[in-house]
């Protein structure tokens, strides 16, 4: 790549001499003296300050706020510092409206381990309980100047052409910063001649390190921009020399208390349970229980329901006996509502789960409740006036910390509860089997023919299908006599005399064992020898 500037050479010399001299010559110390400022100390604007732990002293040279449970550090300094903790969780470092490198620069430059928070930077630091030390540490000279190079190369080139280098970006600001110090001691071991060798050959080293990386230098503004270089260096130079006297050593730690111990948790018991407090809910305010019932105006009421008992264990992980029961709840003006409800500490409400964001219906009712590796096994019917066909699913419940977290929810068995319908309605002439689409055409099934299976055909998908078909059309099938699941890349629907009725939503059809439910989920046929079936719809297939 070729170097073109549009200024004399002689004064290029003089303006790199002054960038080499700023540059190398920066001591490695801590905060400037201006520093002491509304940008260092305690600032509670980063978030609710909890003073209980730790102070703030007001000569931190970063602004600092602690809320009981994370540091949270914010550097207004022209440099990196580095805060390193002997007790605290993983750091989180991220961009402030300050910072004058974006992320995808910095994440691209050479690792320097976790807490280094660069200039406009915010660092957040989860503190556990015991007692913490933090250290704010002032980081190697050649990280320092590789920041001043990555500033200066953002300001000249831009964040696309840097990004576009990627990794071997650090690979470009180690060899600037290397290149640099090399020309320092040139500089140190020559005579005012041969200081003349020393710019030649550091002139070009930088620019055949440029064009080595692809950036190419063109005017206007290069000059300028390594102006800004010699002006930043000397800042930092600056600021560095004073800091040092400031921290004393490159070095300022702060030290987080232990936290106070809270008292014991008590484990829960049948008797604790049944007069737990309730949050809000159902209109009925806030409150404990009687003998496991809160009651609330207009006939509004919060019961546990038993059977199923309800079940205890540790599930906070904090080695105390907790409880999962099930719960069903009205405001007295409308249904009734079901949730899991789980309870802690003497009969403190935790959390809940009602199972409607994977059912889209109402839980009425549980089956089952277990307990095994802290987790809570859950088994319930999904049901309501929007959607009459009742379905059962089954869940594995956790406490993350913050919530009531499920995995593994799937459904366990069939619809049912559909309106029969009289299956000679949807004989075709000259068939032997009954057919019928769904309300919106798209779902085509038969059963009772000679092939003895319970079919659908599905013409449009919205997720991935087999390989060979992924957009659809879909084949599913259910052995009338085996209840074996089978499914295809689907064909032209089977021609017929003359048009299937429609099997409305909430009806169901049956022959022999076998019945077909159709729903606004989908079409679900079931073997009620076997249990076993499938779910077919537009968002997904279920076998079961």
């Amino acid at each position: 790549m070729s170097l073109s500037f549009a200024v004399t050479r002689s004064r290029f010399r003089c303006v790199a001499v002054l960038l080499t001299i700023a540059l190398l010559t920066t001591t490695i110390s801590a905060v400037p003296a201006a520093h002491a400022s509304p940008d260092t100390g305690l600032d509670k604007s980063l978030c609710n300050s909890d003073a209980s732990r730790v102070t703030i002293p007001d000569d931190l040279p970063v602004k600092a706020c602690f809320d009981g449970k994370t540091l949270v550090l914010e550097n207004s300094l022209p440099f990196p510092i580095e805060a390193r903790t002997d007790n605290g969780g993983t750091p989180v470092v991220s961009p402030t409206t300050e910072a004058t490198l974006p992320g995808a620069i910095t994440s691209l430059m050479a690792p320097m381990g976790d807490g280094l928070t660069p200039p406009g930077y915010r660092l957040s630091i989860p503190i556990r309980e015991s007692q913490t030390t933090v250290s704010l540490i002032l980081p190697p000279e050649d990280q320092m100047s590789g920041y001043v190079w990555a500033q200066q190369l953002y300001n000249v080139f831009g964040a696309v052409e840097l990004i576009g280098i990627g990794q071997a970006l650090a690979e470009l600001i180690t060899e600037l910063v290397t290149v640099t110090k090399n020309y320092r001691t040139c500089l140190m071991s020559s005579t005012w001649f041969g200081k003349i060798g020393c710019l030649a050959g550091y002139e070009g080293n930088i620019g055949f390190a440029f064009g080595r990386f692809g950036l190419k230098v063109v005017t206007p503004g290069i000059i300028e921009a390594i102006y800004d270089v010699v002006t930043t260096a000397w800042d930092t130079n600056a600021a560095v020399t004073s800091l040092n006297g400031t921290w004393g050593r490159g070095q300022k730690q702060l030290v987080i208390k232990a936290a106070a111990q809270s008292p014991a948790a008590v484990a829960m018991t049948m008797d604790n349970l049944r007069s737990a407090q309730l949050p809000d809910m159902y209109l009925i305010p806030a409150g404990p229980m009687t003998d496991g019932v809160r009651e609330g105006g207009n006939g509004g009421r919060v019961e546990i329901v038993d059977p199923p008992p309800p079940v205890f264990g540790d599930f906070t992980g904090d080695g105390v006996v907790d409880a999962a029961v099930y719960l069903e709840g009205s405001s007295g003006v409308g249904g009734t509502y079901g949730e899991v409800a789980l309870f802690t500490d003497g009969g403190k409400y935790l959390g809940n789960f009602t199972g409607s964001d994977a059912t889209q219906a109402r839980m009425a009712g549980v089956t089952s409740l277990s307990v095994g590796d802290g987790r809570i096994t859950v088994v319930w019917g999904a049901r309501d006036n929007a959607h009459p066909v009742a379905t059962t699913w089954q869940a594995q419940l956790r406490w993350d910390g913050a919530q009531v977290v499920a995995d593994n929810v799937a459904m366990q068995s069939a619809e049912s509860g559909g309106q029969p319908v009289d299956p000679q309605g949807y004989r075709q002439p000259d068939r032997t089997g009954i057919y019928w689409n769904s309300p919106s055409g798209n779902i085509t099934c038969s059963m009772g023919n000679v092939d003895n299976l319970a079919k659908c055909l599905i013409a449009q998908i919205d997720y991935s299908g087999p390989s060979t078909c992924p957009a659809g059309p879909i084949y599913a099938g259910l052995d009338q006599s085996t209840g074996q699941v089978t499914t295809a890349c689907g064909g032209d629907s089977e021609q017929l005399p003359g048009p299937p009725k429609v099997l409305e939503f909430g009806q169901s059809i049956s022959e022999a064992a076998t019945e077909c439910v159709s729903t606004d989920r989908g079409m679900t046929c079931t073997d009620n020898n076997s249990g076993h079936g499938f779910t077919l719809s537009r968002t997904g297939f279920t076998q079961f």
